[in-house]
């Protein structure tokens, strides 16, 4: 993901990147990130051969739907860490 991020010459993505990346670098996150990450892979080979074949249009589209993935993965998680503990 570096790499495309950083071959996209695009700082939005780079930055989008970056916080992702930090936020999923938490304890808290990191071994169900790698899981799900591990489990969403079946883009990978498509958004590869996309890259290569020079097809921007289809490597940008299977990057954005698997970053929102990510994304709203990511933002619910983070909800669920800053919502005030509830007692019983």
């Amino acid at each position: 993901w570096a790499l495309i991020a950083e071959g996209s010459q695009n700082l939005a993505y780079q930055l989008a990147f970056n916080s992702m990346t930090r936020l999923a670098s938490l304890d808290q996150f990191t071994p169900s990130w790698v899981a799900e990450e591990v489990r969403a892979a079946d883009f990978q080979q498509a958004m590869v051969e996309a890259i290569v074949a020079g097809d921007a249009e289809l490597a940008d589209r299977l990057a954005r739907a698997t970053m929102k993935r990510s994304y709203d993965r990511l933002l619910a998680a983070s909800q669920r860490l800053t919502e005030p503990a509830h007692e019983a």
